[in-house]
């Protein structure tokens, strides 16, 4: 893969040096970073560049940079950027109702051009160690020309590439396709970012969702746009959950919209995936016969395996990018998938992934296994409530009448219609039970519900935590175990964020919700002869300890009420340690909870001396789709829906430095209640 990778981006910069993330502000003339594109769609013996697509996976600096550093990409796109923040539609705002055919309707989700700003800034030493050519493309949205303008003004220092986000279809308030399907607004917003880019090249993004699309190419191109990207997603549509017929996403109906028209108007999204790749095909095509053979163009849509990227190029792209396909991908492949992608012999010589059944095994040169999912990964399972109890301090448990096989540190959606959906650790296998506390509008309807109410379950997701690897990792060395050929992602996992062989000994620190990973994890630890105890830490108000039986039944468990100190089951539980660790190399500490709770636990851990290879802790990650898409969910560019929720101190880039040993701490008196 590292041959091909260096082809590409040779390719993809010769004559045209990058920047090195150091602002640009005299206005002085920059390289044509887009001159080796021009025409290289007619070029069909060569590797084929690579872009991500805005809004999917590098939506954050830290996934961009993972991107840079890990995959063959040559254009890392970041997610559309806007003057001020936006918290997007509520979930759900990603939706797959057939394999491989999407439906999105984020809202523009973003955290303004200032914070986005700052975290491309936090970059700017990374991206020194790129490899040489990749380009980072910040895409921006904006209402009108003044609006872009004030935003290239702030993204340009940044960026190599400024994409114009004219053709997001699911986005009010006048963003997006409203001004991309008027050739006149087209034109002066092209302008006006251009007169404000400081030399850095404007590509128009352009919408599939408009008759006017070769005029459109040509007013973009007329108006100063270096480069051009088609298509964005086709639509909105509507979609339904089939058993009850609910409408799925949240996206609101347009403002004053009532009645039938409001009816048919909220939960629609833009389409990606599968279903576009005809659509995408033809637009690219008439792009090109529009703006001629030297106008560099992005094509994008649908592209998923070798003969579609091909295809793509064929059609007149100089450089493909790559979106909702990584949804079918664990990510530990998507470097060998793109690697395939960008190989013009692959079709030839078939090395593609077969498009048959998950049972298919082996992996390419590339190390892409023989396997892309291939049923919906997203789709919805009706269950009733069984059983809700309170426990208080706004905890409960709701049992359902159904079974969920997980493993510890895999996350399951539960949606509501008309309410929303958020991601829940499994506690309980059958009945499929969650543990759950009331934080917000969603929770509180959760709540709510009684015996045989309706809900919806999707997943589980992610990986699950393993009790006997083959040897711990450093954290140094993960980049190349993702991008090996020889290792698998399963190799990957059980090298990583597991208990080594020697351990005898666990140790579960848990908060409140935090429970719910306890009883499945402490079992998978008994059952590998570990001795295993747990301190659970509850507020005052909680009268009842969540799952105890089923925590018991594995592990000695205390259980520590706040008394007005938060996280005084740490306190407690270091007492305990500091008697019981005669040989802290046999030993290993979890951790699970909100991230205050897990930096306390870590500096307790390492005061009494754990390696921190043996300390693992469950991040809370924001999750919005499960399946890989939307990239909020990393640690250090590694997505915990995919890789489970657990990972080591060593790895987990929120732990706290470490501190000077304290041999003799003294420590609190323990209390078992």
């Amino acid at each position: 893969m590292g041959r091909l990778r260096r082809r590409v981006n040779d390719r993809a910069v010769q004559g045209a040096p990058v920047t090195d993330g150091a602002p640009v502000t005299d206005g002085a003339p920059q390289p044509d970073r887009l001159a080796p594109f021009r025409g290289a769609h007619e070029y069909t013996d060569r590797p084929i560049p690579l872009a991500t697509v805005s809004g999917i996976a590098s939506t954050d600096p830290t996934m961009i940079d993972w991107f840079a550093r890990s995959t063959p990409v040559t254009i890392v796109t970041s997610k559309s950027i806007q003057l001020d923040p936006n918290p997007g539609n509520r979930e759900p705002v990603i939706t797959e109702p057939e394999p491989g055919c999407f439906g999105n309707a984020v809202g523009l989700r973003n955290p303004g051009v200032e914070i986005a700003c700052a975290g491309f800034a936090s970059i700017a030493d990374r991206r020194a160690e790129w490899p040489h050519g990749t380009l980072l493309c910040i895409s921006i949205a904006g209402r009108d020309e003044h609006e872009f303008a004030r935003l290239v003004d702030a993204v340009a220092p940044f960026a190599d590439l400024i994409e114009l986000n004219l053709s997001c279809p699911h986005a009010h308030g006048g963003y997006g396709s409203i001004i991309g399907c008027n050739p006149d607004l087209v034109r002066g917003v092209v302008a006006a970012a251009v007169e404000r880019a400081k030399g850095v090249p404007v590509i128009a993004k352009l919408t599939p969702n408009t008759e006017h699309l070769a005029r459109i190419a040509r007013q973009a191109v007329a108006a100063g746009a270096s480069a051009l990207a088609a298509i964005n997603t086709v639509g909105p549509v509507q979609y339904r959950e089939p058993s009850s017929g609910a409408v799925i996403l949240s996206n609101p109906a347009p403002e004053g919209a009532t009645g039938r028209e409001r009816a048919a108007s909220v939960g629609r999204g833009g389409q990606s995936g599968r279903w576009i790749r005809r659509r995408a095909l033809e637009c690219v095509r008439e792009i090109r016969a529009a703006v001629g053979r030297d106008v560099p163009l992005i094509g994008m849509g649908g592209v998923e395996r070798p003969e579609d990227a091909e295809a793509m190029r064929r059609a007149g792209a100089d450089a493909v990018g790559v979106g909702s396909a990584l949804a079918l991908v664990h990510q530990a492949d998507w470097p060998g998938m793109l690697s395939t992608l960008a190989d013009p012999k692959a079709c030839e010589a078939g090395r593609k992934a077969p498009a048959g059944g998950t049972g298919e095994s082996g992996t390419n040169e590339y190390g892409v296994r023989n396997v892309y999912r291939t049923e919906a990964g997203m789709r919805f399972r009706p269950v009733r409530v069984g059983e809700r109890r309170e426990l208080g301090g706004g905890l409960f448990e709701i049992e359902l009448e159904a079974t969920i096989d997980f493993l510890p540190g895999q996350v399951c959606f539960l949606w509501l219609p008309d309410h929303g959906e958020k991601p829940f650790s499994p506690a309980l296998a059958t009945p499929a039970t969650f543990l759950v506390r009331r934080r917000g509008p969603f929770t509180e309807a959760l709540g709510r519900l009684e015996r045989g109410d309706a809900l919806y379950v999707r997943g589980p997701y992610g990986e699950g935590v393993g009790v006997r690897p083959a040897r711990p990792v450093a954290a140094g060395e993960v980049k190349s175990i993702l991008t090996s050929k020889e290792r698998s992602p399963a190799t990957y996992l059980h090298e990583v964020d597991t208990v080594p062989d020697e351990v005898d000994h666990a140790w579960i620190f848990a908060a409140g919700s935090g429970a719910a990973l306890v009883p499945h994890l402490a079992d998978r630890l008994s059952l590998g002869g570990v001795e295993v105890a747990v301190w659970l830490g509850l507020r005052d108000e909680v009268a009842e300890v969540p799952l105890e039986g089923a925590i018991r039944e594995h592990a000695a468990l205390t259980v520590v009420h706040d008394r007005g100190e938060i996280g005084r089951a740490l306190v407690v539980a270091e007492a305990t340690l500091a008697a019981l660790l005669t040989d802290r190399r046999r030993c290993a500490l979890f951790a699970i909870g909100p991230e205050a709770f897990l930096s306390r636990a870590v500096t307790i851990g390492d005061r009494t001396g754990v390696p921190r290879d043996r300390i693992v802790v469950s991040l809370e990650q924001p999750m919005l789709c499960g399946v890989g898409l939307c990239g909020a969910c990393h640690n250090d560019g590694i997505l915990t829906c995919q890789f489970g929720t657990f990972v080591s101190a060593d790895r987990w880039v929120g732990a706290p430095s470490r501190p000077t040993p304290i041999e003799s701490p003294l420590y609190a008196t323990e209390e078992r209640v």
